[in-house]
């Protein structure tokens, strides 16, 4: 059973990729009196329509899903997240979808195959983690490279790849990019998660950087001496549940939407998950009054790609521990 994304009359599909190049829909659609679960395969023949492709489709059965005859032109990787389907349901209860999604394009080169994004940090969650997620989110795949010596840090300033001699560093289409808020800018806009309008986008980055601000405490934590980490924690958990929770509770019960923005899932969405299994595990009911976050919390969860990114085995960094303290203190020499 799919998590209720979209209520009323509306439903939602959840689309994965599945070889020979074939994909499948499911959804569950709700209407007045009507709740029924559909997992009827959709064939088509992929055409690329930019950035946003348009598909009208019909539902087929499973013997009639067909791969579309040139595979290369086939969807190569799909953003496993929320792209919403629209169901039209006639008398006869003939289902008719309308389906915005998009492609992750690998080249703008036909034929050649894009490096897969290289993130160059230490091997811990720090400042990259959010740009872990937000890729994890998309459905992309992507390198690491651990920082664990000064003379790799050193070398990467001597070669101009640290705008600033910092890191986060990603490279991502020919670009090495630094500064952590515009990598996520940057990817967000790329894979869809940044909203439809300038309205909808400056509302994501509100909700964004407030989540943040809760987010950098907690990360600056462990390197603090044991006193002072205590009284931090202490005042993450106490601003988390007087301040920042619950805004994101009034937002979720003022719309009455499954998401912060715009109904569709969004790197607020993303960022705001992350924030909350943060401050979990500080204090694992933290959630305790704050019932629409705690639903919030998983339905986001158990979107397809995050789920996976929750498993045991991906990428998902743990919680920084003594030993990546002291790295990254001798890295960085402070």
């Amino acid at each position: 059973m799919l998590p209720r994304l979209i209520s009323n009359s509306w439903a939602q599909g959840v689309f994965l990729a599945h070889p020979p190049n074939v994909l499948l829909l499911q959804a569950k659609a709700t209407a007045p009196g009507l709740d029924m679960t559909f997992g009827t395969p959709a064939a088509f023949q992929a055409e690329d329509h930019g950035d946003c492709s348009l598909r009208q489709l019909k539902p087929h059965s499973l013997s009639q899903a067909m791969a579309p005859p040139d595979a290369s032109k086939a969807p190569t990787e799909l953003q496993c997240r929320m792209l919403c389907a629209s169901w039209y349901f006639s008398c006869s209860l003939e289902a008719h979808i309308v389906v915005f999604g998009e492609r992750v394009k690998e080249n703008s080169e036909p034929g050649i195959m894009a490096a897969k994004p290289k993130l160059y940090y230490f091997h811990g969650r720090g400042r990259m983690e959010s740009i872990r997620w937000l890729l994890a989110a998309a459905g992309v795949e992507f390198e690491e490279e651990f920082l664990e010596t000064r003379e790799q840090y050193e070398k990467l300033q001597k070669d101009g790849c640290l705008l600033f001699g910092q890191v986060p560093l990603v490279e991502v289409d020919g670009m090495m990019l630094t500064q952590t808020r515009a990598i996520l800018s940057y990817l967000a806009a790329k894979f869809n998660f940044y909203g439809k309008d300038l309205k909808e986008r400056v509302r994501i980055d509100m909700y964004v950087d407030g989540t943040l601000d809760l987010m950098a405490m907690i990360m600056l934590a462990p390197f603090q001496r044991p006193e002072e980490k205590q009284e931090t924690l202490a005042s993450v958990i106490q601003k988390a549940k007087a301040r920042y929770f619950p805004v994101f509770e009034k937002i979720l019960k003022d719309h009455g939407e499954d998401f912060l923005v715009g109904n569709k899932f969004s790197w607020a969405d993303i960022q705001m998950l992350e924030a909350i299994l943060m401050v979990e595990e500080l204090n694992a009911s933290v959630l305790s009054d704050f019932p629409l976050l705690k639903a919030f919390k998983t339905r986001i969860s158990n979107i397809p790609t995050i789920k996976k990114f929750l498993q045991p085995g991906s990428q998902r960094k743990p919680p920084p521990d003594a030993h990546y303290v002291d790295l990254v203190s001798n890295i960085l020499q402070f």
